[in-house]
């Protein structure tokens, strides 16, 4: 049958894990199983034994159980040669007497692309110390016999540039790459560790020994003769076939740029690396672990420079970093099938059961790999190892019981550099880690798979830059056995603390936690844009979102946890950024909560809880408790029938708003101090209803109101005192009553661990400057002619109209970096005398750089906007009243950043997805250095991309913006009486579609444009011209917005406008009518 994705229905373009890199992922992963499932019905429809042709494996012995039984792996590998030299059809089935045994120990190697080996099932082999199965291809290197290759011919110290050799190869030359080859393993293999390239910059052969310059220095010692059992104990050097790159190679591009694409026919097997290794979590570069790591095919070669990649990149490489691109000599559409091993002798230490290496559509099928567990005998290493290959594959099979569970030891199935390779219908048990993604792997998936009573992970992307990896319709169970490091184990574990480049956009969706005796789902830092999906049903812990001591400076960004059930969960969060509160973009939306713990939360700013339900609950305290997590929104969610609601300390600019709270048997609010600016609004209070109960002392600046209506009052209840949150007679850790303006930051039950540190001013909500004596932050956008806004220009404005501005909207020009990153002389102390700045940057310049959204979105900005935002900080800007006004119009067509096509009838400049990607960099990048800075995303009203809603295309930025912004003119057709204004504002977008999404999202609406239209100047001459209807109206739509807590600004746009002819400007006299219902004293006058 054709292939299907085996993710659900529309999750690929589920926005919130859909960045490019996803995408991408995606695509190439879907043509590799489609190629290999069409391959694999065209052989099993061939008849016979796994699709008939197949020659029998002659001269095995089949003594397996002998004491002294003999190796059978000498034959198999015979026979395999026989294939290699075309003597013989390339489909070997390896078979005996059913009941039979067989003894396999030694290297058995398929390098003949299509060659099947298929064992009987009927068979049970047993593995010695010397097996070990090898799909592999190779990188081509020159010289290929030993004698010729150059050798050592004295140890090559740390830090050195010269090798002294043997000899040098004749047609070797100056700037050729080359690789150091040093300590091989017991078989024979080269570990990444003792591999080092470089490029030669100089060749010696008059002297002796003859000497080889490198271009960069040894990063460890190289032994000229090794202490090995293997019989070539030199470390030897080869010229390697490859090109460096050049350009900015960028994730998500297909043309790649090299210094000569002339070593790169179409079709080729190619490897994309650099030099950028993983860090330890104390700074180290672990310099055997590569982070950026990819394998792909030259679809089409450009020119002379330029090659066409059948595949976008996954990553964006570092030229400086020895940036390169390598020829494979891969293994193509070989198969092993059908193999049951198990083990008489425990493997050689280091070594795979099954390695798949530099090879394409190769796939190991029905197979079990079984270990005797702890103080038995199996494979060292890994069960099932994919290193460096492209679109392979395990499918239906079982690997359990390893015998070494150590550090490196006793995986189960793992990749390793590999792009586009998968996992399907698995069970893996009794591992280290069950299934593991590094060596920067991306589009690599399990399907369909199981795990359990793993020692530290069941799922785990390694923390060195897997990218757009997934997991889907998996399950990881439980167990109770362990090591001495496996009390925190994790089921589905993003990172690791010492590999701290991070796992980026990762997915798992549709996964089952059962009876789990640890964590569901941890994050560590570095990671940024993962998520996760699925139910729980029984864990200690459910999500683990920490800083460690060694990496407390490394960031966690934009996790997401949706359309999710717990259940039984002790801890449902163990949520804690830490005193330096570096984890932010948190998102848990439409999670329930059944027979769980509290939901605590500590210093994540921006944190946003929406659509969550708790039924159940089994501690008698606060069910949501949050500690110095600024701006943190909690919203639309349902505690009803809990002890007591929600209960903050050090959580300024705190939104909880239309949350459900009907009979609790407690307070609804506790408010332990800190909480400067908090909003408790909107929340359906029952059976109180026009009232609540709130305990503790009101934090300044707090609105506090209840009821959907907002007409009711509150209820000061008594302050508790004298209890610690934390109950000592619950070993679960349940929360008792929090103390008055105290409280710490959560407590992990099974490791207590110190409270953050203090809380900056408050981010993520604009405070109300309350100048204009508005419900809301009233300005301007002036600028006498498309100059730059300023303080005295927006002062002027407000003595016009008769009420002073709260802040203004700016532009500057943005055809250079330099032009946008301006701070104005006079910002600083506008906005230390809280008045707010709106100021308007594309993500990046017009014309420095080209002006498209593709650099932004692969990250190559991101250093430039993380050094504006340290600028912004150092000038005092770091602040919630300025705001980044990102990208404006992008849902248009007209800026070189838009993405809109106006339903089709003008061409996009840019994917959705590119411009969703910068948004979400810029944005961490600015906040990074920035904390407090308010992004906002500004829409035109009414245009839109065909094919594509608003709610698609805002939904994966929730987590990264504060503010959606509308410019809603009095355009064509003018705005003049009920039919045409209730036309208007209901034009998608437009204020009528945007006001739910807000409220169900926590973010606040910005109207940084508005403004009249000369009649003449509109559309058809159709605009409102002098409409003081529209003015009425606009007035009317920002208090109610405000009354509903979700206007954070508006400005009218006091300028001549573009094109010229439509002249907004009222303080000419030219809208007299308009100017009369503006500056009238009910409304801003």
């Amino acid at each position: 049958m054709p292939y299907a994705p085996y993710y659900p229905a529309g999750w690929r373009d589920l926005p919130n894990t859909s960045t490019p890199i996803v995408a991408a992922a995606l695509d190439h992963m879907d043509a590799g199983i489609a190629a290999a499932q069409t391959a694999a019905e065209t052989a099993l429809a061939t008849g016979g034994k796994g699709g008939g042709g197949y020659v029998v494996v002659p001269g095995l012995a089949l003594n397996g159980l002998l004491a002294t039984p003999t190796d059978d792996g000498l034959a198999i590998q015979a026979a395999l040669e026989k294939v290699e030299d075309g003597e013989t059809p390339g489909h070997l089935f390896v078979t005996g007497p059913a009941g039979s045994s067989g003894y396999l120990n030694s290297t058995i190697t398929i390098a003949k692309s299509g060659c099947i080996l298929e064992f009987d099932p009927a068979v049970q082999w047993y593995g010695g110390p010397d097996l070990r199965i090898r799909p592999w291809g190779v990188i081509p290197e020159t010289p290929v016999a030993n004698p010729d290759k150059p050798a050592l011919t004295e140890d090559a110290p740390m830090g050195a540039t010269v090798l002294k050799v043997t000899t040098i190869p004749a047609d070797w030359t100056v700037g050729i790459y080359v690789g150091l080859r040093g300590k091989r393993t017991a078989s024979g293999s080269v570990p990444n560790a003792e591999i080092f390239h470089s490029y030669v910059t100089g060749l010696n052969r008059g002297v002796t020994p003859m000497q080889i310059t490198l271009a960069d220095p040894l990063p460890k010692t190289f032994l000229a003769v090794n202490d090995t059992t293997w019989s070539n104990k030199l470390s030897q050097v080869t010229m390697v076939k490859q090109m460096r790159l050049t350009g900015t190679p960028d994730a998500g591009e297909t043309i790649i740029s090299v210094e000569d694409s002339s070593i790169f026919p179409v079709n080729t097997t190619i490897q994309i690396q650099d030099n950028v290794h993983t860090i330890d979590g104390d700074g180290t570069i672990r310099t055997g672990n590569f982070a950026h790591k990819e394998v792909n095919v030259v679809a089409e070669v450009v020119d002379g420079t330029r090659i066409k990649l059948a595949a976008p990149l996954q990553h964006s490489y570092v030229v400086a970093e020895d940036g390169r691109v390598t020829v494979l000599s891969a293994l193509h559409d070989a198969q092993v099938r059908g193999l049951r091993l198990k083990w008489r002798a425990q493997q050689a230490d280091g070594q795979h059961a099954i390695e798949v290496r530099y090879a394409v559509n190769t796939h190991i099928v029905d197979t079990r790999i079984e270990g005797g567990g702890n103080g038995g005998v199996s494979w060292s290493g890994h069960g099932i190892r994919f290193t460096d290959s492209l679109h392979c594959s395990a499918q239906r099979g079982f690997i359990s019981n390893p015998s070494l569970l150590v550090a490196g030891r006793g995986y189960g199935i793992s990749f390793y550099g590999s792009t586009g390779c998968w996992v399907q219908d698995f069970a893996v048990s009794g591992c280290r880690h069950s299934y593991l993604w590094f060596n920067g792997s991306s589009a690599c998936g399990v399907v369909n798979s199981q795990s359990e009573d793993c020692r530290i992970s069941d799922y785990d992307w390694h923390g060195a830059e897997e990218n757009g990896n997934w997991t889907h319709s998996c399950v990881a169970r439980g167990g109770t056995r362990s090591t001495d490091d496996s009390d925190g184990r994790t089921a589905w574990k993003f990172g690791n603390p010492s590999q701290c480049n991070g796992a980026r956009g990762n997915t798992a969706t549709d996964s089952l936690v059962l009876n789990y005796h640890g964590t569901a789902i941890e994050v560590l830092p570095q990671c940024r844009d993962n998520s996760w999906q699925g139910v729980v049903r029984g864990a200690r812990v459910g999500l683990k979102l920490t800083q460690t001591p060694d990496n407390d400076e490394y960031e966690i960004n934009g996790f997401t946890l949706r359309d999710s059930e717990f259940y039984d969960v002790r801890a449902p969060f163990h949520i804690d950024g830490g005193a330096t509160k570096t984890i932010s973009g948190l998102l848990v939306e439409n999670v329930t909560f059944t027979r769980c713990g509290p939901l605590q939360i500590a210093n994540i700013p921006g944190a946003r809880l929406f659509r969550l339900t708790v039924e159940e609950p089994t501690g008698t305290g606060w069910q949501v408790m949050a500690w110095g997590s600024d701006a943190i929104r909690i919203n639309n969610s349902d505690l009803s029938w809990t002890p007591k609601g929600i209960a903050l300390t050090s959580c300024p600019q705190a939104r909880v708003v239309h949350n459900v709270l009907h009979d609790l048997t407690g307070p609804e609010l506790h408010d332990g101090g800190g909480n400067t600016g908090l909003l408790f609004r909107s929340n359906e209070i029952f059976p109180d209803a026009g009232s609540f109960t709130r305990t503790g002392t009101a934090s300044t600046g707090t609105t506090l109101q209840a009821g959907l209506t907002d007409a009711g009052t509150e209820s000061i209840g008594a302050a508790t005192t004298g209890t610690a949150w934390v109950d000592p007679e619950d070993a679960l850790g349940d929360p008792g009553d929090v103390p008055p303006g105290g409280g710490g930051a959560p407590v992990d039950p099974e490791n207590p661990e110190e409270p953050g540190g203090g809380t900056p001013p408050g981010a993520g909500v604009m405070p109300l400057v309350g100048r204009s004596g508005k419900a809301w932050n009233s300005g301007t956008a002036r600028w006498e002619g498309h100059g730059t806004g300023t303080p005295a220009k927006a002062d002027a404005f407000g003595s016009w109209r008769g009420k002073p501005v709260d802040g203004f909207m700016n532009f500057h020009p943005r055809q250079t970096w330099s032009d946008l990153f301006v701070i104005p002389s006079d910002w600083p102390a506008w906005v230390s005398a809280g008045r707010y700045i709106v100021n308007s940057l594309p993500p990046q310049p017009e014309t420095e750089g080209g002006g498209s959204n593709a650099a932004t979105a692969a990250g190559s900005n991101n250093a430039r906007w993380v050094n504006y935002g340290s600028a912004l900080a150092a000038a005092g800007l770091n602040s919630p009243l300025y705001v980044l006004r990102l990208g404006w119009e992008c849902n248009g067509y007209w800026f070189k950043w838009s993405y809109g096509d106006e339903g089709g009838m003008q061409t996009p400049k840019n994917s959705v997805a590119s411009f969703q990607q910068a948004v979400i960099n810029v944005s961490q990048s600015i906040k990074s250095t920035a904390p407090n800075v308010l992004i906002d995303v500004t829409l035109n009203r009414g245009s839109n991309r065909s094919g594509i809603t608003l709610q698609q295309v805002m939904e994966p930025l929730v987590p990264h913006i504060d503010i959606v912004g509308l410019d809603h003119y009095d355009w064509y057709p003018g705005q003049t009486n009920s039919g045409s204004w209730n036309s208007a504002r209901n034009q998608q977008p437009g204020f009528n579609d945007l006001r739910p999404w807000l409220q169900d999202k926590g973010l606040q609406l910005g109207v940084p444009e508005w403004g009249l239209v000369n009649a003449a100047g509109g559309s058809a001459g159709g605009a409102g011209g002098d409409n003081a209807y529209y003015i009425t109206q606009m007035h009317n739509e920002f208090a109610a917005l405000a009354g509903l807590g979700l206007l954070a600004y508006e400005g009218y746009y006091e300028d001549i406008g573009a094109p010229e002819t439509l002249d907004h400007r009222m303080m000419t006299g030219q809208y007299p009518s308009a100017q009369s219902a503006y500056r009238n004293g009910s409304r801003w006058g």
